[in-house]
Protein backbone atom coordinates (compact mmCIF):
# COMPACT_ATOMS: atom_id res chain seq x y z
CA UNK A 1 0.00 0.00 0.00
CA UNK A 2 2.81 2.31 1.14
CA UNK A 3 4.41 1.41 -2.61
CA UNK A 4 0.96 2.38 -4.52
CA UNK A 5 0.80 6.11 -2.03
CA UNK A 6 4.30 6.68 -3.35
CA UNK A 7 3.94 6.15 -6.88
CA UNK A 8 0.84 7.81 -7.19
CA UNK A 9 2.36 11.13 -5.21
CA UNK A 10 5.45 10.96 -7.73
CA UNK A 11 2.79 10.65 -10.80
CA UNK A 12 0.80 13.63 -9.82
CA UNK A 13 4.07 15.78 -8.69
CA UNK A 14 5.66 14.73 -11.78
CA UNK A 15 3.11 17.52 -13.76
CA UNK A 16 3.41 19.69 -10.54
CA UNK A 17 5.44 23.08 -10.60
CA UNK A 18 9.22 23.47 -9.87
CA UNK A 19 10.43 22.91 -5.86
CA UNK A 20 9.74 25.82 -3.91
CA UNK A 21 12.63 26.60 -0.95
CA UNK A 22 10.59 28.41 1.91
CA UNK A 23 12.21 29.98 4.92
CA UNK A 24 10.37 28.82 8.49
CA UNK A 25 12.89 29.89 10.68
CA UNK A 26 15.60 32.11 11.60
CA UNK A 27 17.94 33.21 13.97
CA UNK A 28 21.52 34.98 13.55
CA UNK A 29 23.33 31.76 13.66
CA UNK A 30 20.78 29.48 11.54
CA UNK A 31 17.95 29.40 9.10
CA UNK A 32 15.43 26.36 8.84
CA UNK A 33 14.60 26.02 5.03
CA UNK A 34 11.73 23.45 3.75
CA UNK A 35 12.24 22.26 -0.09
CA UNK A 36 8.92 20.83 -1.31
CA UNK A 37 7.59 19.76 -4.64
CA UNK A 38 9.28 18.49 -7.95
CA UNK A 39 12.89 19.28 -8.70
CA UNK A 40 13.15 21.45 -11.98
CA UNK A 41 16.18 22.81 -14.06
CA UNK A 42 15.11 26.38 -12.20
CA UNK A 43 15.36 25.79 -8.93
CA UNK A 44 19.11 26.66 -8.44
CA UNK A 45 17.68 30.39 -8.48
CA UNK A 46 15.79 29.30 -5.65
CA UNK A 47 18.92 27.84 -3.87
CA UNK A 48 20.46 31.31 -4.69
CA UNK A 49 17.92 33.49 -2.92
CA UNK A 50 18.45 31.11 0.12
CA UNK A 51 22.38 31.65 0.46
CA UNK A 52 21.87 35.20 -0.27
CA UNK A 53 18.95 35.58 2.54
CA UNK A 54 21.47 33.32 4.72
CA UNK A 55 24.73 35.41 4.59
CA UNK A 56 26.89 32.97 5.85
CA UNK A 57 24.45 31.27 8.89
CA UNK A 58 24.33 27.71 8.84
CA UNK A 59 21.61 26.36 6.94
CA UNK A 60 19.18 23.13 7.77
CA UNK A 61 16.86 22.35 5.06
CA UNK A 62 14.65 19.96 5.15
CA UNK A 63 13.69 18.12 1.87
CA UNK A 64 10.21 16.64 1.32
CA UNK A 65 10.00 15.57 -2.89
CA UNK A 66 9.47 13.46 -5.24
CA UNK A 67 12.60 14.24 -7.57
CA UNK A 68 11.96 15.56 -10.62
CA UNK A 69 14.93 16.97 -13.42
CA UNK A 70 18.54 15.11 -12.98
CA UNK A 71 20.18 17.76 -14.44
CA UNK A 72 17.82 20.07 -11.93
CA UNK A 73 18.98 17.76 -9.06
CA UNK A 74 23.21 17.74 -10.14
CA UNK A 75 23.23 21.47 -11.13
CA UNK A 76 21.59 22.00 -7.21
CA UNK A 77 23.81 19.47 -5.33
CA UNK A 78 26.95 21.05 -6.87
CA UNK A 79 25.82 24.20 -5.71
CA UNK A 80 24.84 23.41 -2.52
CA UNK A 81 27.79 21.18 -1.69
CA UNK A 82 29.90 24.55 -2.03
CA UNK A 83 28.12 25.67 0.37
CA UNK A 84 30.14 25.76 3.84
CA UNK A 85 27.31 25.23 6.62
CA UNK A 86 24.59 23.13 5.11
CA UNK A 87 22.59 19.86 7.17
CA UNK A 88 20.42 18.69 4.74
CA UNK A 89 17.19 16.51 6.43
CA UNK A 90 15.05 13.71 4.19
CA UNK A 91 11.72 15.25 5.50
CA UNK A 92 8.91 12.52 7.37
CA UNK A 93 6.67 14.40 5.28
CA UNK A 94 8.08 12.51 1.87
CA UNK A 95 11.29 12.14 2.26
CA UNK A 96 14.51 13.05 -0.45
CA UNK A 97 13.53 10.61 -3.99
CA UNK A 98 15.61 10.59 -7.28
CA UNK A 99 16.71 14.26 -8.26
CA UNK A 100 16.02 15.42 -4.43
CA UNK A 101 18.03 12.52 -2.92
CA UNK A 102 20.92 13.51 -5.12
CA UNK A 103 21.01 17.19 -3.11
CA UNK A 104 20.10 15.41 0.20
CA UNK A 105 23.59 14.38 -0.52
CA UNK A 106 25.13 17.91 -0.37
CA UNK A 107 24.78 18.66 3.12
CA UNK A 108 27.59 18.83 5.43
CA UNK A 109 25.64 16.34 7.72
CA UNK A 110 23.08 14.21 6.51
CA UNK A 111 19.81 13.23 8.64
CA UNK A 112 16.99 11.11 8.11
CA UNK A 113 13.98 12.38 9.99
CA UNK A 114 11.63 9.92 11.35
CA UNK A 115 9.29 8.64 8.70
CA UNK A 116 11.54 9.91 6.12
CA UNK A 117 13.71 8.32 3.62
CA UNK A 118 16.15 8.78 0.93
CA UNK A 119 15.49 6.99 -2.49
CA UNK A 120 17.63 6.71 -5.61
CA UNK A 121 17.00 5.23 -8.45
CA UNK A 122 19.23 5.05 -12.38
CA UNK A 123 18.65 8.76 -13.94
CA UNK A 124 16.36 8.61 -16.97
CA UNK A 125 18.44 11.03 -19.11
CA UNK A 126 20.69 11.37 -21.86
CA UNK A 127 24.61 12.65 -21.28
CA UNK A 128 26.10 14.61 -24.36
CA UNK A 129 29.18 12.87 -24.89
Amino acid sequence: MKLFAILVACAITSVASAGDFRVTDADDSTIDVHYTGGVDDYDIYGWESVVTYANGRVIYLTIDSPGGSAYGGLDLYWAMEAYPYLVTIAGGDFGAYSAAAIMWLAGDEKIIAERGGVYFHAAFCTWDP
